[in-house]
């Protein structure tokens, strides 16, 4: 029991950590399992330093100028939140499967990012998403929509 306190206790100053360095908007609630791995390392740098990351990341995406840019980041974000799943982002955004996939191949002519077939370009991705989440530029994340049959299928 003390060795499980201890490691809630490391979670929840982590979890502050990354609070306090992103700014996020008061009055969300934050557990630690909303930002997986992220955690490990968004309470290691300042929020400047990691806005900053996220707009070398996601720059062409953040254009609030460009309907576009909204609608790519907002499908990037269901993706990654869906589990990589095109299905389950499709049906958390009201499209078809073959607009997802579309819009994920614009997403990686724009960025240079295969958020598909490149798992270190998930991850970035990921942690692009957390900190804009974090910093209040994009909606957190929402529960994952149940999937008919498989519980998170890929591109298939």
């Amino acid at each position: 029991m003390p060795a499980e306190c201890s490691i809630g206790f490391r979670e929840a100053r982590r979890l502050l950590e990354c609070i306090q360095t992103a700014t996020f908007p008061c009055g969300n609630v934050l557990a630690a399992e909303d930002l997986g791995a992220a955690r490990l390392l968004l309470g290691a740098v300042d929020g400047d330093e990691a806005g900053r990351f996220a707009e070398q990341t996601l720059g062409p995406l953040l254009d609030t100028e460009s309907a576009r840019g909204g609608e790519l980041l907002e499908t990037l974000a269901a993706f990654v939140g869906c589990g990589r799943s095109v299905r389950n982002a499709a049906v958390r955004l009201g499209v078809h499967e073959n607009t997802i996939r579309y819009r994920l191949s614009r997403i990686a002519d724009l960025t240079g990012l295969d958020a598909v077939l490149q798992p270190d370009h998930q991850l970035t991705c990921q942690l692009a998403i957390a900190v804009l989440q974090l910093q209040g530029r994009l909606a957190p994340r929402e529960p994952e929509p149940a999937a008919a049959g498989a519980a998170a299928e890929s591109i298939a």
